[in-house]
């Protein structure tokens, strides 16, 4: 228990008073009382604070109160000293703060007034005097504030301690409002003000008018002299001759009146000052149409061949309209017309182009003109009649009777039917040239065309004849197997149906074949010259051309001889015998025999008609040799050869000669007719005595020096004889071959070697035989310089060159080979079989599809350059001519390639995830090319490799020059490259490369954010792949709808609005500002890529909110006068709808304030409430009654949206208009 006490001891010890913050008063003295407040003060848990406040006024104590608030309010006291002690109180006894005293001296009452204020004029002197209030007496420091006006003219301000005051001032102007206000001021505050007031006297002649006009409705006049502040009320009447009459009453000198046009007035302004009239104006006035406008509802249609032309009747007030129409036809003025009817028909052409031209006249005032065209409708084109064909040389021309339709541009549409087929062609000429072709029967179908209207065709049959057929050209024929193969030119006649008649005489007999081909293989008679005649024959018409022949000898392929056998008969002589080869008919032949032996050095050859020789030729005995037979045709072409061995007969053996001994050696010479038998030897050595003293037997296998030794053998030979040279030569030329043979002086058996130097052109050739002939290669046209020389083999010794010049001729000449035509040149080969160094020239004969011949020309070159016409079909014929030799023709068929085009060009890709749409631009039709006929888009992933994509786009229309193409089956988030090319003729080069990204090009949620009256937000999600490499920017477009209420058509507003926005790539949102309240606006969102192609992908409208509208215009206001007696009357307002009233509006509130007097005691009542019935009204009224005409009024146009207008007119003092007719007092 002593601990507990100890520390309850040290709470409370802990707290002293003194630790406790004072309150803090707070006095505020007004005429409403003084107000005392307080900060509470902290205190220890469970004491309750209670507050003492003793309040004492010089002293004296005025009260004693408690409180447990913060604030209390003492009665107020002018100018005494106010004391107030504020003491907290716990009420559980402990102590709290100190008190707190707080004292303030109070001033005069702030709705202090001065008593009996009187306001008194005395000339230019203005007197004042008042009485001091009760408070005023009790505050000795009051001082009187004074402060004076004149209208707008004056105002003075003073300061006075006395309770009257006199004014000196200038002149006071008639009927100013001079006013003085008189309020109390001591050092700390100021009373109520009080204010007297009166009015200056009226000088004379005030409310004078002058130079009354009316100009467009306006009714103005001008002051007579200056009215100065004196209240002028000018009353307008306004009286039409229909009986109509207005009154009004205005301030102002003018007056915007509503007059009805055409319609006659007397307008009286009659001015009123004090309520007297003091001056009247009257004026006739005729209204006038100042403004005729437009004529609405032009309307224009075709009925039957006339134009019928309507519009809605103009009626400006009652002013007889009239209408002045001008009617032009294909730009050419037809008519003009004044009418008083609303309709007019006027007759037109078909496809005549039909203007109207409308305006309102009043009077000679002309309103706007209104124009509305129309273009008549085509009608049906009759048949083509009067159809005439006429025919030349290489055409026929038709022609036939114009077709009329109005003015219709009348085309015609052109069937041109033969056996080939149908051709349509569209002219606007009523002639046509067509191709006369020749066998050909025509149709001509013509047709008239206008608009899109087709008429009936009509049809002209025209026959082409022929009176001959050209000469069948190019005619070859050559050797094959089966007979005669016969080639020729086709005879090319139009649609001529030609057949050909070939016949072949062989000098005996003749074959006939006929075909319609351009070859054909005959029949042919070996060993005799076939004469081969061909000629066409039209088949309908049996018209005949002339005949071409070919001669040709005809030759035979020959086998073998058959039974050779070959006898030797004697030393010298060969007897052979044959049969003829196989199937040779009575063909006449030649057969060469050659014999030829192993060495080579002994041959023979010889020709014979026979088949049987006697070849007388030196034999050797024992000697091998070979005899072969082959057959040689009629033109020198050599069969197969059958050979036969054998080998020659030693029919005796001669002695030995020139035996000789020398030095133990006996050399012989073996018999000479011995040939090459190998032969043995038998040597008997015998002494003078005859008597054998060696024999023996020898071998000599050496045939040539055949010697034997007893000891040893020893080779002798002789030394051959030199050659002096060549005795004579002989050549032949066959087609490219030089064949020479000569005769020379031989040394018995030696070896001969003859080296031959062959010279052409300067270039030598060298060659070396054992034979006395050879064959040289021949060139045409050449000199062949030849020098042959003898070399002996075994000692090389050189015999006496011949020498001799050979001029090489031709004999033959052929075709020309691989003709070729590139870009516009004609090239080909030279003929075969060595025309060689030969001068040759060329005619080259060029015809068209038809077979006629356009141009020949002749030249020494292989080719000619000429101009060929793209797409056309040729044919060409390459004769070559030497001399008088003229050559074998070739022809051939050639069809022009086209003009090389240029590559398509890429316009736009818009790729997506798996596609891609490609529009390409490019020309399929250019000058003198053939059409076109596919586009080829080539597409890869990475170009040169296979391609993944290869899509055709067929060319329909060599017109159109924008392609479309959608690729699919893409693979996503790829790079594509592509290339297109077009197809068709001649190929064109590659496009430049084009690359797509296969992504997801459509923005999601594209939506409305925020949106007010000049502000909307729209946002959106950027594409799936992000914004990296594939998005370059967005771009949005805004454009106007349009409002969304009615607008005044005076109003000049912004109605329409677009523009593009470019953002950059990482924006989500857009916000368009200064946007017009309640219109609708649409939003477009553009993606633009970084590969040059953007995407138009969504579309919203919006609509902003309605806004606040402006102040109401126009507004004027008239007063009239009701209740003479009560002085009470009607005020009349007028105003106009503001031009950026901007949204919908239900109507407006009309408050009227009311100022009872100068001092402003005033009151504000809503008085009428305006309905907006329609989106067309824009003018309102209103009529406020009870007016009473010695108050100042305003009025305030409030509109639904609580949007407030003052106006700009303030009726102030407005005099009764009716007073004039009151009785008088």
């Amino acid at each position: 228990m002593r601990v507990t006490l100890i520390i309850l001891a040290f709470i409370i010890g802990g707290i002293s008073t003194n630790q406790i913050e004072p309150p803090k008063l707070t006095i505020v003295a007004t005429s409403a009382g003084i107000h005392v407040s307080w900060t509470p003060v902290i205190i220890i848990p469970n004491c309750f604070i209670m507050y003492q406040v003793i309040h004492r006024i010089q002293g004296v104590e005025q009260s004693n109160r408690y409180t447990d608030g913060t604030y209390m309010v003492f009665p107020f006291t002018s100018c005494v000293e106010h004391t107030f002690i504020l003491e907290p109180i716990c009420r559980t006894g402990a102590d709290t703060t100190d008190s707190v005293t707080e004292t303030i001296i109070t001033g005069i009452s702030d709705d202090l007034q001065v008593e009996n204020l009187d306001f008194t004029r005395d000339g230019n002197s203005l007197s004042a005097t008042w009485s001091r209030p009760e408070d005023a007496v009790v505050c000795k420091d009051v001082e009187y504030h004074l402060s004076l006006s004149i209208s707008d003219r004056f105002h003075t301000e003073i300061s006075t301690q006395l309770n009257s005051h006199i004014f000196e001032v200038e002149a006071i102007p008639p009927c100013a409002f001079v006013i003085l206000t008189v309020t109390p001021v001591d050092d700390r505050g100021s009373g109520a003000s009080k204010a007297a007031y009166f009015v200056a006297e009226t000088a004379a002649n005030v409310g004078g008018i002058q130079d009354l006009r009316i100009d467009n409705g306006r009714i103005e006049w001008m002051e007579s002299q200056d009215n100065a502040y004196c209240k002028v009320i000018y009353m307008v009447t306004i009286k039409s001759n229909s009986g109509n009459q207005e009154e009004f009453s205005t301030r102002d000198r003018f007056l915007q009146a509503d007059f009805v046009p055409c319609e006659e007035y007397t307008v009286t302004v009659t001015s009123i000052v004090d309520d007297t009239a003091v001056n009247t104006l009257r004026i006739n006035y005729i209204a006038t149409a100042s403004n005729i406008g437009q004529v609405e509802n032009l309307q224009i249609t075709e009925i039957n061949d006339e134009i019928a032309v309507s519009w809605s009747p103009l009626v400006i007030g009652i002013c007889d309209v009239q209408y002045k129409l001008r009617y032009h036809i294909d730009g050419v003025l037809e008519g003009t017309v004044v009418l008083s009817d609303t309709t007019y028909d006027f007759p037109t052409y078909h496809c005549a182009e039909n203007l109207v031209v409308l305006q309102a006249i009043i009077d000679e005032t002309t309103g706007e003109t209104i124009e509305a065209t129309i273009t008549s409708s085509s009608a049906k084109p009759g048949q083509v009649e009067n159809i005439v064909a006429n025919l030349d040389d290489n055409s026929f021309l038709v022609h036939w009777e114009p077709v009329v339709v109005g003015r219709c541009a009348i085309e015609y549409q052109i069937e041109h039917i033969t056996q080939e087929g149908q051709s349509a062609s569209w002219i606007q000429l009523p002639l046509v040239y067509m191709n006369r072709i020749p066998c050909s029967h025509n149709e001509v179908r013509i047709s008239a065309i206008a608009g899109s209207l087709i008429g009936p065709p009509s049809s002209i049959f025209v026959d082409i004849d022929i009176n001959d057929l050209p000469r069948v050209e190019g005619l070859t024929v050559a050797e094959v197997e089966a007979g005669l193969l016969v080639s020729w030119a086709p005879i090319l006649k139009g649609l001529c149906n030609v057949v050909y008649s070939i016949s072949n005489f062989d000098g005996e007999n003749s074959l006939k074949y006929e075909t319609e081909l351009t070859s054909y293989t005959i029949s042919k008679t070996n060993c005799a010259n076939n004469t081969v005649t061909v000629f066409g024959i039209e088949r309908n018409s049996q018209v005949i051309s002339p005949s071409n022949y070919y001669v040709v000898e005809v030759d035979i392929d020959l086998s073998e001889v058959t039974n050779l056998k070959v006898d030797q008969i004697s030393d010298g002589a060969l007897q052979i015998n044959w049969d003829k080869p196989t199937y040779t008919g009575n063909c006449v032949l030649e057969y060469l025999v050659s014999i030829r032996f192993d060495d080579e050095q002994h041959t023979f050859e010889a020709r014979t008609s026979d088949t049987n020789l006697e070849a007388v030729i030196d034999i050797k005995p024992c000697s091998k040799f070979e005899v072969s037979v082959t057959p040689i045709s009629p033109k020198g072409r050599k069969g197969l050869t059958l050979t036969e061995k054998n080998t020659a007969n030693l029919f005796r053996v001669n002695p030995v000669t020139n035996l000789v001994k020398h030095q133990g050696t006996l050399t012989w010479e073996r018999p000479q007719e011995a040939g090459v038998c190998e032969l043995s030897y038998r040597v008997t050595v015998i002494d003078e005595n005859e008597t054998i003293i060696k024999e023996s037997h020898v071998k000599v296998v050496d045939v040539l020096t055949k010697s034997v030794s007893e000891t040893n053998a020893v080779e002798g030979i002789g030394t051959p004889r030199f050659i002096e040279e060549i005795t004579s030569i002989e050549y032949e030329i066959n087609n490219s071959e030089l064949k020479l043979s000569w005769t020379a002086a031989v040394a018995g058996d030696c070896l001969v070697i003859y080296d031959i130097i062959h010279v052409i052109d300067n270039e030598p050739i060298l060659s070396v035989t054992i034979e006395n002939s050879v064959v040289l290669e021949a060139v045409a046209c050449s000199t062949n310089n030849i020098t042959i020389t003898p070399v002996l083999q075994q000692d090389m010794v050189i015999g006496n060159p011949f020498k001799t010049s050979i001029f090489v001729g031709l004999d033959a000449l052929g075709a020309v080979e691989d003709i070729a035509v590139e870009n516009n040149l004609l090239i080909w080969w030279a003929p075969p079989h060595h025309s060689g160094n030969c001068p040759l020239i060329y005619v080259v004969d060029i015809f068209d599809s038809t077979g006629l011949l356009i141009e020949s020309v002749v030249t020494k070159e292989i080719y000619v350059e000429w101009r060929f016409s793209p797409c056309a079909n040729y044919l060409l014929r390459i004769t070559p001519h030497y001399d008088d030799m003229v050559g074998v023709p070739t022809v051939v068929r050639f069809n022009a390639l086209e003009v090389v085009h240029d590559a398509p060009k890429h316009v736009r890709t818009i790729p997506s995830l798996f596609s891609a749409d490609i529009k390409l631009e490019a020309t399929p039709f250019a000058e003198n090319s053939c059409p076109l006929k596919e586009l080829r888009i080539i597409c890869d992933e990475s170009f040169g490799s296979e391609a993944h994509i290869d899509a055709i786009i067929p060319i329909e229309d060599n017109v159109e020059r924008i392609f479309e193409i959608k690729l699919t089956e893409l693979t996503q988030d790829t790079f594509y490259k592509c290339k297109a090319q077009w197809i068709g003729g001649q190929e064109s080069e590659l496009s430049e490369i084009f690359e797509f990204l296969t992504v997801e090009i459509t923005p999601l949620f594209l939506e409305i954010g925020d949106v007010t009256s000049n502000e909307i937000t729209i946002s959106w999600e950027i594409p799936r792949g992000g914004v990296g490499s594939v998005i370059s920017h967005f771009k949005v477009e805004v454009t106007t709808v349009g409002p969304n209420h009615f607008l005044p058509e005076s109003c000049d507003v912004k109605r329409n609005f677009a523009e593009n926005f470019t953002l950059p790539r990482s924006q989500e949102t857009f916000t368009l500002t200064d946007a017009l309240p309640n219109f609708r606006y649409q939003f477009s969102l553009i993606i633009v890529y970084t590969l040059g192609f953007e995407i138009r992908t969504q579309m919203i409208i919006v609509n902003t909110l309605p806004g606040a509208p402006g102040p109401i215009i126009d507004l004027t206001s008239r007063f009239e006068m009701e209740d003479c007696a009560r002085y009470v009357g009607s005020g009349f307002f007028r105003w106009t709808l503001p031009c950026d009233i901007n949204g919908a509006l239900n109507g407006f509130i009309v408050d009227l304030n009311i100022f009872y007097d100068v001092t402003g005691t005033s009151r504000s009542d809503t008085v009428a409430t305006v309905l907006h019935p329609n989106d067309n009204q824009y003018i309102f009224s209103v009529q406020i009654p009870v007016l009473n005409p010695f108050f100042n009024y305003s009025i305030s146009i409030i509109t639904d949206a609580a949007f407030r207008a003052i106006a700009p007119d303030e009726l102030r003092a407005v005099p009764p208009k009716a007073y004039t007719y009151c009785p008088s007092g």
